[in-house]
């Protein structure tokens, strides 16, 4: 089983924000071994904002970058080019379908790439990737290369298995 990791858990880990590490605690508790898989997007958004300081996020990019680095369940990953070429395909299916909205481009090549990696689970606390219909998802995804993730926030993960 592999998961998948959007870049705003990575930034609000890179800013102090308990649940982060929390959820990767339980994960590692409950799946012995497991990987989270950190998309070629993900890294490109990190790098960018530690370049120009967009949104005033350079500094927590540059940690989140770092703590990718130490984190050993954490595998930063790249897709050889003809990876790139299906990910932008699908990445424009699912903006078509308007499940995610055209200007957030960046969310729809992370979930795209979750799938083509096969990850089961993409973590995020995005509404606009949240906020998706399971079932529309499913029907969309099952005509591309790879898995449907599961689509959950940190939050929803500690919630659902944590200690009660």
């Amino acid at each position: 089983m592999l998961f998948a990791i959007d870049t705003n858990p990575l930034i609000d880990w890179a800013q102090g924000h308990d649940d982060i590490p929390e959820c990767f605690g339980l994960i590692k508790k409950l799946i012995p071994g497991i990987s989270i898989i950190v998309p070629p997007t993900v890294l490109h958004e990190l790098g960018h904002f530690a370049r120009t300081n967009e949104k005033g996020l350079g500094g927590s990019a540059l940690k989140a970058l770092k703590l990718i680095r130490s984190e050993a369940m954490l595998k930063p990953i790249n897709l050889v080019p003809v990876g790139h070429g299906i990910v932008e395909i699908n990445a424009w299916k699912i903006r078509e379908s308007k499940l995610i909205h055209e200007e957030e481009r960046n969310d729809s090549l992370i979930l795209a790439e979750a799938g083509l990696l096969e990850c089961s689970v993409l973590l995020t606390s995005d509404s606009d990737l949240t906020g998706i219909d399971p079932r529309d998802l499913r029907e969309l995804m099952k005509g591309f290369d790879g898995s449907v993730p599961i689509i959950k926030s940190p939050h929803q993960i500690i919630k659902q298995f944590g200690a009660k």
